[in-house]
């Protein structure tokens, strides 16, 4: 029983010492009219488990926490998903940019994939409206 507690604790720790974790935060703009706070960078924080090409996290969205994924292309293309508490799913495609040892600059764009965001025009075609089509997010992500 020793030598399987013990074969255990060793897999564990050896899984865990070859993944990577990540902090992550969105820059969300401020209000029209106001200036750039502290509050910008801290709304959105997340922190994300990588293993491999993959990577599942958890982000802050206020009072409510999103779950986020991604999937690395390769060392700078990655193609992530984010799904809200309020069954929102949006799909993007991002870039990393290093910017210093383990720092980097994120920019990514995520489409709304939620059924709510289609809307019917008078020939009954579906079309996205205007605010829902999708969004260019700028990350601040440092990986440990």
């Amino acid at each position: 029983m020793t030598k399987l507690f013990l074969t255990a604790v060793l897999s564990l720790f050896t899984i865990i010492s070859s993944a990577q974790m990540m902090v992550t935060s969105s820059l969300s703009s401020p209000e029209e009219g106001a200036d750039w706070a502290i509050e910008d960078l801290t709304d959105n924080l997340g922190l994300g488990y990588t293993m491999d090409k993959f990577t599942v996290g958890v982000m802050m969205n206020g009072d409510n926490y999103d779950l986020f994924g991604r999937y690395s292309l390769n060392d700078n293309l990655y193609v992530s998903g984010l799904m809200t508490e309020d069954d929102e799913m949006s799909l993007g495609l991002g870039y990393s940019l290093k910017v210093w040892d383990k720092l980097y600059i994120e920019p990514s764009y995520m489409y709304n994939m939620s059924d709510d965001a289609e809307m019917c025009d008078d020939e009954g075609m579906g079309k996205m409206a205007e605010e829902d089509k999708g969004e260019l997010k700028l990350s601040l992500t440092y990986k440990f």
